[in-house]
């Protein structure tokens, strides 16, 4: 009579593991075996080991594979959202954190960007609710709010700033808005990877140009009072007018006689440690400043002609209007890059020519008035100092 076949006997039940001969205890997960082992770690090893043992050791493994199964859920649960999450939602709460814990000028000018780009509108029409159908119909752009953040590519973002020919001088500035956006969503875990991490921001601009006196006289001839006091004072100091003019206050200035020091809190300085102090000699800056003082004991004291602090797209958007007036009236043409910023590098020149004094100096002393280092001064003001120029020309 030949053998019967081999294995589990009819009626028998399977309980989830077995002894391996020579081995020890496994359960068995599929085709997979995982061994058996004491609360300590051991792997039980002995075929006679007490039942009671082995079964505990194989609620542990059901217990341990049922919290890798709910971890791997959540996991992909998590991937899942992650990839869903659009850029109106990354861009919101990066806006709300830079809101809480950055600086308001920061804040304004991102929000204005990042609107722009989910909306499709420019920052002047963001509203507090629902965009209005009539603001709606001025969309000049693709609005990315409702993309998923995984979808995002260069070419939107080409297709994005191609739409804005007025941008040519500030394209950095709104990449980085987008690109810092994106990495506050990874490091918040709202999305799994920066889509645009490569993405190139390109190299920053110095700029060249500054106002000819005969420039400076029609801007004065044609500006309103509080706008022409932001231009005399500032080419006269070279504050920066954004960090530096604009949030001056009568705590800053020690009135010496002849001579003010004005200082600028660390706070308000550009990439400074340390306050930079301004020195003021010029008579006429300095009866300027104490008449604001009288009329301004607190607060900002250089302001717009309503008496109101001036902020800093304000000051910026009053001086393009200037601009245009002067050349509109008078006919006298700027360089396509003049700005309200202009005003500090003509500080820069007419004291590196000795335009005051009579006496020339040097890039290592503009540094220290200027509130930069003389790296900066060199790279992008060495051009109009004579001396260095005529050392080149006697070099040829």
């Amino acid at each position: 009579m030949g053998k019967g076949k081999l294995g589990r006997k009819r009626g028998t039940r399977n309980r989830g593991y077995h002894y391996r001969k020579g081995r020890g205890w496994y359960a068995l997960d599929g085709n997979r075996r995982t061994p058996l082992c004491y609360a300590d770690g051991r792997h039980i090893k002995v075929k006679d080991t007490n039942p009671v043992e082995v079964e505990q050791a194989y609620r542990r493994w059901q217990v341990a594979q049922q919290a890798q199964q709910r971890a791997a859920a959540a996991e992909a649960t998590t991937e899942s959202s992650l990839a869903e999450a659009t850029l109106e939602a990354v861009c919101g709460a990066y806006l709300a954190h830079v809101k809480a814990t950055g600086a308001k000028s920061t804040y304004y000018g991102r929000a204005n960007t990042l609107f722009d780009f989910c909306r499709a509108l420019p920052g002047r029409c963001r509203p507090k609710g629902e965009t209005p159908p009539a603001v709606a119909e001025r969309c000049h752009h693709h609005a990315y709010g409702q993309l998923a953040a995984s979808a995002l590519t260069a070419l939107h973002i080409d297709e994005w700033l191609n739409a804005h020919p007025a941008w040519k001088g500030c394209r950095r500035l709104r990449i980085q808005a987008l690109k810092r956006a994106m990495s506050y969503g990874v490091e918040r875990q709202l999305i799994k990877v920066n889509p645009i991490a490569g993405y190139k921001v390109g190299k920053s601009r110095g700029r060249i140009t500054y106002f000819t006196p005969e420039q400076e006289a029609a801007l004065l001839r044609q500006a309103n009072p509080g706008l022409r006091m932001a231009i005399q004072v500032c080419i006269r100091t070279g504050l920066r007018y954004g960090a530096e003019y604009i949030p001056l206050t009568a705590q800053q200035i020690v009135d010496l006689g002849d001579r003010m020091e004005w200082r600028v809190t660390p706070k308000r300085t550009k990439r400074s440690e340390k306050y930079r102090l301004v020195r003021v000699a010029d008579a006429a800056i300095i009866a300027l400043a104490r008449e604001q003082i009288n009329r301004h004991p607190a607060g900002p004291i250089f302001r717009n002609e309503r008496g109101d602090p001036w902020k800093g797209d304000n000051l910026t958007m009053a001086f393009t209007r200037l601009r245009r007036r002067v050349e509109r009236i008078e006919g006298i043409q700027f360089d396509a890059d003049a700005c309200m910023n202009t005003c500090r590098h003509t500080y820069a020149k007419r004291t590196l020519q000795g335009y005051w004094t009579g006496k020339p100096t040097t890039t290592e002393t503009l540094a220290r008035l200027m509130g930069n280092t003389p790296h900066v001064c060199w790279e992008h003001y060495v051009q109009w100092c004579e001396a260095y120029n005529s050392a080149l020309w006697e070099a040829c």
